[in-house]
């Protein structure tokens, strides 16, 4: 909420030159205001309607009093923005209005419109940011908030958010090639979340602490600047459709505004940054609802994206801890995992064939039969692969893990390995078997363990697949089974 207004605030600033502190004057605070009011009505309008100064600009001494005003928002930012060395701003003071609030329409199924209305108080505030115009970005900021409350409120339901506090920082440094990295770190404390609907029970969240960290690297200014552009117009375009959604088009298909604004976007992506990579965790987790509760002590997920030599690499590692399900019953309460990690990837596409395939799918009346030279062309540069590097799940008495790779030499050519392992699995059936309600898996485990073979103190499984629908199991061809009997191989 506070980092989204200073954004828009130092994109503003972006856009002048600062003064000399001794020669700030009313005049130059007016011609600066125009250079800001002309810069953002290209940028939003005709699809949002600026005031006649989104933007106010009084010179006071040294520095500018700005005030920035939102269409629609109970309350008007404000901060103090002074000329600094080497052409910088150095922008403090920054304050959201609080309280504060703002509604409007959100559309629903069959053209229907709600009337959305959410609201927010802040305790305490500070904020802080230096702006380089030069360098287009800001190269350094920190804001912390303190006893922040929302509620959101509409037709379809209600919601109340709670942070005890909430704080974060970023910073931005040139790398000598006209490029940037960009780091960004958010922490919170004591987050809770009631939510409830006419129509469904209540659910309560609770989270002792959340913590976020991205790096960006080799980060290009000017795309990044036609990023956000586009990001805007694309909201902006997806926002005039939704005011429009009782006009037949063909559901298959974007319509115009929203397909010029993608396009545009994935323009300015292209070799937008070198890498990138984002974590974020959250401790002492507790969903309640339905008169159930289930607690997790610890949460991650981490986003990964690099391209070394135009080759696309992304993954997502996915860690949850500490399971606990007060209300589940005892029999079942083994099953329950301790820990459960996934880190699913996909690399071996070249960014320049992703982005013409992009392109293609978005040209007015794309075709299947149209973009397939672009999706043949995914392939060539040797396959795509696409996998799990890491499974891993714990409960008290069994571990599984494992690792799979799948390589697609086109759309309808792959071939895939896997390799599972598992302690505690003998223990894990006479569990089940002791049940009666979990019968029904006996028979697949009992298959399981006829296939496998000793690895250490566990069992292993080296599972080869591929198009044609052929699984071999540690040498013996699952597809001959039901005609008489494995073969091994």
């Amino acid at each position: 909420m506070a980092f989204g207004r200073s954004a828009v605030l130092a994109c503003a600033l972006l856009a002048a030159s600062p003064a000399r502190a001794a020669d700030l004057s009313a005049a130059q605070a007016a011609a600066l205001e125009a250079q800001l009011h002309n810069w953002l009505s290209s940028l939003l309008e005709p699809a949002f309607a600026l005031p006649a100064r989104p933007v106010q600009l009084t010179a006071d001494g040294d520095h500018l009093d700005v005030v920035l005003f939102v269409p629609g928002l109970e309350g008007n930012a404000t901060a103090v923005a002074r000329p600094g060395e080497l052409g910088t701003w150095l922008v403090s003071d920054i304050h959201m209005p609080t309280p504060a609030s703002v509604s409007f329409e959100l559309p629903i199924k069959d053209g229907k419109r709600i009337n959305q209305h959410t609201g927010w108080t802040i305790g305490e505030q500070q904020g802080r940011m230096v702006v380089n115009p030069a360098l287009g970005v800001v190269t350094s900021s920190s804001f912390a908030l303190h006893g922040v409350d929302v509620r959101s409120d509409s037709e379809l339901g209600h919601s109340r958010t709670h942070y005890d506090s909430y704080a974060g920082e970023s910073a931005a440094t040139p790398t000598g090639n006209g490029r940037l990295n960009i780091t960004q770190s958010a922490r919170a404390e004591g987050m809770t979340v009631h939510s409830e609907t006419d129509d469904k029970p209540p659910f309560d969240l609770t989270v002792r602490r959340f913590s976020g960290h991205g790096d960006l690297t080799g980060v290009d200014p000017a795309r990044a600047g036609r990023a956000f552009a586009a990001s805007v117009k694309l909201v902006a375009a997806t926002m005039a459709a939704a005011s429009t959604m009782n006009t037949p088009h063909d559901p298959k298909q974007l319509p115009p505004m929203d397909r010029e604004a993608v396009r545009a976007l994935l323009v300015a992506l292209n070799d937008l940054a070198v890498s990138g990579q984002i974590v974020e965790t959250a401790d002492d987790l507790s969903l309640r609802g339905l008169d159930q509760e289930v607690t997790l002590a610890h949460a991650a997920i981490g986003l990964g994206v690099e391209a070394p030599g135009g080759m696309l690499r992304a993954s997502i590692k996915l860690a949850m801890d500490g399971f606990g399900a007060p209300q589940l019953p005892q029999q079942y309460a083994g099953f329950v995992p301790r820990r459960i990690a996934l880190e699913p990837m996909i690399s071996g596409i070249h960014t320049t064939d992703l982005n013409a395939l992009l392109m293609a799918a978005t040209e007015p009346e794309a075709k299947p039969q149209a973009m397939a030279p672009a999706i043949a062309k995914i392939f060539a540069d040797g396959g795509v692969t696409v996998g799990l590097e890491n499974v891993r799940i714990e409960t008290a008495e069994t571990t599984l893990s494992g690792a799979t790779e799948v390589r697609l030499s086109g759309p309808q050519s792959w071939q895939g390995v896997a390799r599972v392992r598992a302690s505690g699995f003998d223990a894990l059936m006479d569990r089940i078997k002791a049940d009666p309600t979990l019968s029904q898996a006996l028979p697949f485990l009992v298959l399981a363990r006829g296939l496998a073979k000793p690895d250490g103190d566990g069992l292993a499984w080296d599972i080869a697949f591929d198009e044609t629908k052929k699984v071999v199991v540690n040498g013996t061809d699952l597809s001959r089974i039901a005609g008489g009997g494995g073969q091994r191989q």
